[in-house]
């Protein structure tokens, strides 16, 4: 039995992927914040984090040009304001 699953999200103008635990329901996609339905979602089965990790990383890759998830745009510039 595999413990995670790297998923891509499934709203078109994102598509990048992420890993998650392979019996949650739903995952929340950390580029768009699109909700994620894992029951209709296409899953690539692996044992631990560090697969997983390296799967994103491939997959990702592959897309194009990664984007930073929306939440570490937002720390980064907050980061950005406090230092001036």
């Amino acid at each position: 039995m595999s413990n995670y699953c790297v998923i891509r999200c499934d709203k078109l103008t994102c598509g990048k992927f992420s890993y998650c635990k392979s019996n949650q329901k739903t995952k929340k996609c950390p580029y768009c914040e699109h909700i994620i339905n894992l029951a209709k979602a296409k899953k690539h089965h692996v044992q631990t984090t560090g697969e997983a990790k390296k799967l994103v990383q491939i997959f990702n890759t592959r897309l194009g040009e990664i984007t930073e998830p929306k939440w570490y745009k937002e720390s980064k510039t907050k980061m950005d304001i406090t230092k001036q």
